[in-house]
């Protein structure tokens, strides 16, 4: 049962004149809002994003051109695929 007393006490010595930090005010920016931090983090993420890519010496515009490219390719690709299913019908027909 001593020790609970010293407990007590070490308890009083050490933390009971620690004062208690009152919760943070909301911001206007988190106000209202139920995905806040989410919506934060998002953001966080985009800047870091955008800062390592400066960073690397990728710009937007090299981003945009290259899904541009890739976009250009897919629709050729598509195409191309099209046409030579067209080309073993016909051939199919012409037997």
């Amino acid at each position: 049962m001593e020790s609970c007393g010293h407990s007590a006490q070490y308890f009083t010595d050490h933390y009971e004149s620690i004062p208690l930090l009152a919760p943070p005010e909301p911001s206007d920016r988190t106000r209202g809002h139920g995905h806040s931090s989410r919506r934060g983090l998002a953001e966080l993420m985009d800047e870091m994003n955008a800062y390592l890519m400066s960073l690397s010496g990728i710009t937007p515009q090299a981003i945009a051109e290259k899904w541009q490219k890739e976009e250009e390719e897919m629709q050729l690709k598509a195409q191309e695929e099209s046409q030579a299913k067209v080309m073993e019908w016909l051939q199919g027909e012409i037997r």
